[in-house]
């Protein structure tokens, strides 16, 4: 069963980047911004944390998009480029991808009230108009997929492994580190820590293509990661 999921999912992301190229546009690189962070979260661990949001169910059961977020390495916030949310351009073929790729795991929250949060929280202060950045966010979910790619390592769901196997993996995977990030599924010492999301570090060329950088940032987690 879990292999057929991730196949489902794997023909999924290929509709995906068929889509996305056709829609994504060129985009003009602003100097404030110095690179991206790319978060991907895993929808179990948030949801099965130490006083974690009331979820949906079932959630999704593989990692899911978190956000797209321009960084300024001088640590200051990349100023603002674009205009505010448009719910009109959420629309057409990036609706049903977005569902996918980009759910809301948290019944508080809608889609769009999550894709409305992103976009005025990190996207108009990208160097992308909002369609684009939602199509290329897609797009690096797809070329990235970090559920598929990490099983063809044996590294699965509902398996526990070691934080120094499991950052490993994710550089052969990748070639650069990707930070992982983790919370406890209860509180106090004795709480597993449960794989939450991975942070990738990014930046894109003028041709639309990109580059995965070293993330050194610490990991959240313990010696132990529960997938």
């Amino acid at each position: 069963m879990a292999n057929l999921c991730f196949i489902a999912i794997s023909i999924f992301f290929i509709g995906v980047s068929l889509a996305t190229e056709q829609n994504m546009s060129q985009s003009t690189i602003l100097s404030d911004v110095s690179y991206y962070k790319f978060v991907m979260q895993w929808p179990h661990g948030l949801c099965t944390s130490a006083n974690h949001p009331r979820c949906i169910h079932p959630y999704p059961y593989y990692l899911c998009i978190h956000g797209l977020w321009p960084e300024n390495s001088g640590h200051q916030n990349p100023s603002v480029k674009q205009l505010p949310f448009n719910y009109a351009l959420i629309s057409g073929n990036i609706l049903p991808q977005l569902r996918t790729t980009w759910p809301s795991v948290v019944q508080a929250n809608s889609n769009f009230a999550f894709w409305k949060h992103e976009w005025d929280a990190h996207g108009i202060r990208s160097d992308f108009d909002q369609h684009t950045y939602f199509a290329r966010t897609v797009h690096m979910a797809h070329l990235l997929n970090p559920t598929l790619k990490l099983a063809a390592r044996n590294i699965v769901p509902g398996g526990t492994y070691a934080l120094a196997t499991f950052e490993s993996e994710l550089q052969q995977i990748y070639g650069s580190r990707v930070q992982l990030r983790c919370k406890t599924d209860f509180a106090g010492a004795r709480g597993r820590f449960n794989l939450w999301e991975l942070h990738f570090i990014l930046t894109f060329t003028p041709t639309g293509g990109y580059v995965i950088h070293p993330n050194n940032q610490r990991s959240s987690c313990n010696s132990i990661v529960y997938y």
